[in-house]
């Protein structure tokens, strides 16, 4: 280490890895059919290209909602030439262009599964987002009564952690997928997602 790793930061998108084991885990992974590709798609930041939004409107059509569900925010694509496509043809930025489109439409997934309201689902107090934490809690050895809750540019909550911990969170996602247990298994299957799809 270097510097002080007690520090308190926010991990933002560092969490999407952490932030869909609870959808594999339920049982709404394979209850809907995702591919891995678009379990990638969840815990990536991705550009805004075609193959992107294709992949995001594929996970929304699965759990039989549009577009508008996603409360991300409108965002220009991150890719330059996605972005200028837009541009040239008049057309402007949606929430589906958020870099962040993908975790979200995980995470309407999760509600959907859960029977629970899908407009509710950035609320710290449903189970989407309550599910998440006690991942969040596992995964970084850092008690929730500790975090300080925010949001994130997208509007999703995310954590205050010490940036030993944020380090712990992935050394106990990549040791723990050689076990039977659950987390263990969707652990290991958002790592051959996102090492397959990069």
């Amino acid at each position: 280490s270097r510097g002080d790793i007690s520090q308190i930061a926010y991990p933002r998108s560092a969490l999407k890895f952490f932030q869909h084991i609870p959808l594999i885990v339920s049982g709404a992974f394979k209850h809907f059919n995702f591919s891995l590709e678009e379990l990638a798609l969840m815990c990536g930041s991705h550009n805004g290209e075609e193959a992107h939004i294709a992949g995001v409107l594929s996970i929304l059509e699965k759990i039989g909602l549009t577009k508008e569900a996603l409360k991300c925010g409108a965002q220009f694509p991150t890719s330059r030439k996605a972005a200028n496509f837009l541009i040239k043809n008049g057309l402007k930025a949606e929430a589906i262009h958020n870099n962040c489109s993908g975790k979200h439409a995980g995470f309407l997934a999760m509600a959907v599964f859960l029977g629970e309201n899908p407009e509710n689902y950035l609320s710290p107090n449903s189970q989407v987002q309550k599910q998440i934490l006690k991942v969040v809690e596992d995964y970084h050895e850092y008690e929730a009564s500790k975090m300080i809750r925010a949001y994130d540019g997208c509007s999703a909550p995310i954590f205050s952690i010490p940036v030993y911990n944020q380090a712990f969170a992935y050394a106990n996602l990549t040791a723990e997928n050689k076990s039977d247990d659950a987390h263990c298994q969707a652990a290991n299957m958002v790592l051959n997602a996102v090492m397959s799809f990069p």
